[in-house]
Formats: structure tokens, C-alpha cells, sequence
């Protein structure tokens, strides 16, 4: 069995880092202190030494052991002036040690200023909501950062980012990997990159290990980036920023070429649709609205892409029947049914947009169809029929999903 105090008192552990790496920079920003064991037959690694401590009741012992030689470390290693990460085991968090001041002394007595550290906590293992943010308020007032890790693992909780309120939100590495080659991954990893803009954090994706899923979470929108890809733990000694500072100077090529083609693309598309509508209002202006129906049908039955389409007058009132594809979908129940003439439309975006800005016409962003189910965006149309009134035209254009227009595609890892 793992003597943990005899460890400890011979205060036999290394410390080896792992560069943090910034796109928008186009630098190394930070590296992160990771401890490891060193036993009889060589290393042991921090779950079976902290699962060990904790067992033996010296996980505090042990967690001031691995802080201590990581700021030492960092402090006499010429890694430069950047960022050191630094974790602190959650379980060890009690009233005592929150209130010991223990991190901000060791930094003072080793010269490091608080600015320049990140405190990483795995808020999925705090029990105590409380102290976690005490002990977050408390470093953050003395000038420390605070990083919540692991984030999207096991059972996050939403509401501790409002009360803690960190600086950086570490994605857990389970999200993150095969990021590339999901579809639905992707668009929950856009959903947390968003989520940590408007908490005021920096979102960092961790555990990247191939060039295909940076250029999937660069386009998902984190700029904060580590693992394998850039760089793998090393000791201070032979740890270089070259190699992660080629591999972020390399994605940033591959998203300015990605960001490109997803701009020609959207521009093209959003073109053909508009395009189409304009048609589609030249024949309907012909008519009088006693007519629409009939000429609704014959444009969607020559038209592939046309989800719904529908008239409402100027208001948003609808006043023409809803016609949708002739194919099955999905029971929706109550919830999703075509919208009857005499629905009002009016709050919806391709209504009250064109109108509160005098625009002829609207796109709207994509969205879940209550008609169909379907992914959809909806142009809108102002036109004037034959009896002399405006109407809206509004034509759903089905979309494959709400991921990026142009896909990820795969690369070689040196891309």
C-alpha cells in the first residue's frame, strides 16, 4: 500500500507543466503545474496518489505538498512570463483552509505576484457550495484568478457559475474529444463557448488531442485551448513554448480559411433564398388573396428545400392557409401543428424586424419549425397584391441542422 505520510515527509513529488495556449494571441498564455508521485519503480500518477491521500486522511498534506513545489518550480523555470495553473484539491476544501491564506503566503514567500496565477478548482467534487465561493471571493479580493475545471462533467451545476463567477471555465475533456465528428457535440460546445461569453469567462477547451477537434472548437468559438495537440506534460526543465506556438500559428491559418468558406457559403445561400422569395412575390402579385392558396401549393410542390410557406398582411396576421411539404413527420401532439389562417405572427423576428425597420425583407436565424419539426429559416417578403394591400410572403427553408454551414472536416494532426 501507498505510504502517503512517508511521501509527504520526503516530499517525493515532481511537478511537470502543460502549455495553455491562446488562437487569437497566436501564443502560449499559460501552462498548467500537474504533480505526479515519485515511487519505489517510478511515477505515480495523481488520481491513484490523491485517491490514496484521501483514503489515508492527508489529502490536505499532500495538496500544499504538489502547490508548494509547482510554485517553486515555475518561479525557477524559465518558462517566461505567462500564466501558472494551479489546482487545488476540492475535497480538501474545508472552513479552516479557506480562511488559512495558505496559496497567497506561499506565493509571496516564493515571489510570485497572485496576477499571475490561475487557481483551478473541480467545482463537480465541492459538496459545499458555500465554500467554494467563499474561498473563489476570497483569492479573487487578493488578486488570484479563478478557474472552474472539468466543467460539463459528471453533474455540473449551472448556478455555481453565477455565485463563483470565475474567469476561465475549463470544458471538460469528455465533451471535447470527437468533437469533429459530431455534429450534436458541436452545437452543445458553441452553446458553452456562448454560455461563458456572457458570464464574463474565458472558456478553455482541455484534452485536445488532434488538429480537427481545435479547428471544430475554434469554430465553435473557444479561443483557449490545451492537450496533447499543443503540447504534453513536461518537466519544467525541457518544457517549450515552440511547439505549441506552431501548432496554435497553424490553426489560426486553418480558421481563417475555414471562417472564409463559412462566409462565402452563408452570403451564397442567404442569395438563392432571397432570390427564390423575389419570385415567388412576382407570381403571388398577380393575385388577389382569395388566390394565394392555390398558388402556394404549386410553389411548394416544385420547390425541394420549402419547408412552409404562408401569407400574413401587414400586420403579421395570417391570412392564408399554411402549406408544408407533403411528407411524413414526426406525431407532434399539440405542440406542433400547422398555424391556421387568423394566427398572429407579429412578434415573431421576419415579422416585427421589417416592420419596425421599414426592410422589405427579413432572414431570419435558424430555428424548430412548430409546423414540421424541422430545422428552418424563414424569409420574409413585403409585397403589394393585386387588390392594392401589403402583404408578407413567408417561406421556411428547411436546413440539415443547426451546425456550421460549411463541416468540420478531418485532418491530419499536423493539419
Amino acid at each position: 500500500m501507498l505510504d502517503v505520510r512517508a511521501l509527504v515527509a520526503a516530499r517525493r513529488v515532481v511537478v511537470h507543466f502543460q502549455p495553455i495556449v491562446s488562437l487569437r494571441r497566436r501564443q502560449v498564455i499559460g501552462y498548467e503545474a500537474l504533480a505526479r508521485g515519485v515511487g519505489e519503480h517510478g511515477w505515480i500518477s495523481p488520481l491513484a496518489l490523491f485517491e490514496a491521500a484521501r483514503q489515508q486522511g492527508l489529502a490536505l498534506e499532500l495538496d500544499r505538498l504538489c502547490r508548494e513545489t509547482a510554485l517553486r518550480t515555475f518561479v525557477a523555470s524559465s518558462l517566461g512570463s505567462v500564466m501558472l495553473f494551479l489546482n487545488v484539491d476540492p475535497t480538501a476544501l474545508n472552513a479552516t483552509v479557506v480562511g488559512s491564506q495558505w496559496i497567497r503566503r506561499m506565493a509571496e514567500e516564493v515571489g510570485i505576484p497572485p496576477s499571475s496565477v490561475v487557481i483551478e478548482i473541480a467545482e463537480t467534487q465541492v459538496t459545499d457550495a458555500q465554500l467554494l465561493y467563499d474561498f473563489a471571493k476570497q483569492y479573487r479580493q487578493q488578486g488570484f484568478l479563478i478557474a472552474l475545471d472539468d466543467f460539463g462533467a459528471a453533474h455540473s451545476n449551472l448556478d455555481r457559475l453565477a455565485q463563483v463567477a470565475p474567469d476561465i471555465i475549463k470544458i471538460d475533456r469528455g465533451l471535447v474529444q470527437g468533437a469533429h465528428q459530431s455534429p450534436a457535440r458541436r452545437l452543445l460546445l458553441h452553446s458553452l463557448a456562448d454560455l461563458c461569453r456572457r458570464q464574463g469567462a474565458l472558456g478553455l477547451a482541455e484534452g485536445v488531442e488532434n488538429a480537427a477537434e481545435a479547428l471544430a472548437l475554434a469554430a465553435a468559438g473557444f479561443d483557449l485551448f490545451q492537450g496533447y495537440f499543443f503540447g504534453r506534460p513536461a518537466e519544467a526543465s525541457v518544457a517549450s513554448a515552440d511547439g505549441a506556438a506552431q501548432a496554435v500559428h497553424t490553426l489560426a491559418r486553418e480558421f481563417e480559411k475555414y471562417r472564409r468558406r463559412c462566409l462565402v457559403t452563408a452570403k451564397r445561400r442567404s442569395r438563392e433564398m432571397l432570390q427564390r422569395v423575389q419570385e415567388m412575390v412576382h407570381v403571388l402579385r398577380q393575385y388577389d388573396p382569395s388566390e394565394f392558396a392555390a398558388v402556394l401549393e404549386e410553389i411548394v410542390g416544385l420547390s425541394n428545400d420549402v419547408d412552409c410557406i404562408f401569407v400574413t398582411d401587414v400586420r403579421g396576421i395570417q391570412i392564408s392557409t399554411t402549406v408544408c411539404q407533403d411528407r411524413e413527420h414526426r406525431n407532434g401532439g399539440l405542440l406542433f401543428q400547422k398555424a391556421p389562417p387568423g394566427t398572429d405572427h407579429g412578434i415573431k423576428d421576419y415579422i416585427a424586424v421589417p416592420r419596425r425597420l421599414h426592410k422589405e425583407w427579413y432572414i431570419s436565424n435558424r430555428y424548430v419549425s412548430y409546423a414540421t419539426r424541422s430545422i428552418c429559416r424563414t424569409v420574409s417578403y413585403a409585397f403589394q397584391a393585386r387588390d392594392g394591400r401589403t402583404y408578407f410572403l413567408c417561406v421556411d427553408f428547411t436546413e440539415d441542422n443547426f451546425d456550421q454551414l460549411f463541416p468540420v472536416e478531418d485532418h491530419d494532426n499536423d493539419l
